[in-house]
């Protein structure tokens, strides 16, 4: 069996931050690639459900979303409509 080869990386020399992949930029701004992280990685997901309705899903392995607040708001040509918290009370 061939040996794997070390992660890249481990075996130059590098001042230890090796792994950020190019996510912030030298002067610590965030790249693209780092805001499209933080959307891949959140815990709750919204999308749009059958008819008007909103699909949320809760991605975390052992919390409720109690503590998270929902607001809907309607826009029509980009005026604000209506706003208001949504119930949520069936969600998990």
């Amino acid at each position: 069996m061939r040996p794997r080869p070390p992660m890249t990386g481990a075996t130059q020399v590098h001042d230890g931050n090796f792994v950020a992949d190019g996510l912030v930029f030298p002067d610590r701004t965030p790249s693209p690639g780092l805001l499209e992280l933080k959307k891949v990685i959140e815990p709750v997901r919204i999308e749009a459900g059958p008819g008007w309705g909103v699909r949320i899903a809760n991605l975390h392995q052992f919390k409720d979303l109690s503590h998270v607040a929902f607001q809907w708001t309607l826009e029509v040509d980009g005026e604000l409509v209506v706003s208001e918290p949504a119930t949520s009370g069936c969600i998990p």
